[in-house]
């Protein structure tokens, strides 16, 4: 994967911690995707973006997402971020 461009910067104070987390738009070399830290990787469209239950410190770059930035329609295979997020669990 290939950092293209600055998305957001998030810091989120949980009860018992603190995160700041940099989003970045990205572009995936090829199709073949392997996981090492978690179980589960989905591919969504913008509509079913909020339909997930999302950690508190993603909140605010999926509305970014939703909102401002991606297509609202499902576009097929098309792995770019211009039309897909990744979720993973």
């Amino acid at each position: 994967m290939h950092s293209l461009s600055f998305l957001l910067d998030v810091y989120h104070h949980y009860p018992d911690f603190s995160i700041h987390i940099t989003f970045f738009e990205g572009l995936i070399d090829n199709k073949q995707i392997t996981l090492s830290d978690h179980r589960k990787i989905l591919w969504l469209s913008t509509n079913e973006l909020k339909s997930l239950d999302w950690a508190e410190a993603n909140l605010p770059v999926v509305d970014l997402l939703c909102n401002n930035y991606l297509p609202k329609d499902n576009l097929g295979d098309n792995w770019g971020i211009n039309s897909r997020l990744i979720k993973i669990k």
